[in-house]
């Protein structure tokens, strides 16, 4: 939703924005509908932090953190950046915070690396094949990498068999040693 014309409401016009808001929100829990759906629990509870109305929005914001516990706290990226004050208080409150501790730790990482072209080969290894690489360069299985980067582990093979096809080595270490020749790491 966009706070900046939610600024501007008078406080009529506010209240029933947060009003329809929480209607979807009880919608939203009544079908399950929670992936590709916004989430209106958690926008309403971003408002209602703006207007410093802290208990409220805390309280707006726990059934919401409740099913992202319960089903993955991706469903809190989708309009994250929005919710990054909110996100941050709740963490702070102790509201579900290793949910949303992970969440924002995924926020606030720096960029990761760029593609890469893959010399004499005409290969590009893809930024998120660059960040595994890095991670098998660290000595980290497959688990840890899958943890660490919110994939799978089947993810995770399936970026290592290109990025062994695309540095035409047969294992973790040949890979890692053609990446360091070829300045790539």
């Amino acid at each position: 939703m966009a706070h900046a014309l939610i600024a501007r409401m008078d406080d009529r016009g506010l209240d029933r924005a947060l009003d329809e808001l929480a209607e979807a929100e009880r919608l939203q829990s009544q079908l399950r509908a929670w992936l590709g759906a916004g989430l209106p629990g958690l926008e309403r509870a971003a408002i209602l932090h703006e207007q410093g109305r802290l208990r409220h929005a805390l309280e707006a914001a726990e059934p919401t953190l409740a099913v992202a516990a319960e089903i993955g706290a991706g469903i809190l990226l989708a309009d994250a950046p929005s919710h990054v004050p909110l996100l941050r208080r709740c963490v702070a409150e102790g509201l579900h915070a290793r949910t949303v501790g992970s969440v924002l730790a995924v926020l606030d990482r720096p960029p990761g690396p760029t593609a890469v072209a893959v010399p004499g080969t005409g290969e590009t290894l893809s930024s998120r094949e660059v960040e595994v690489l890095a991670h098998v360069a660290q000595g980290l299985s497959n688990r840890e990498i899958a943890a660490a980067l919110f994939i799978s582990e089947v993810t995770v093979k399936s970026h290592l068999t290109r990025i062994f096809r695309k540095l035409d080595a047969n294992s973790r270490t040949q890979a890692v040693a053609r990446a360091r020749e070829l300045h790539l790491l």
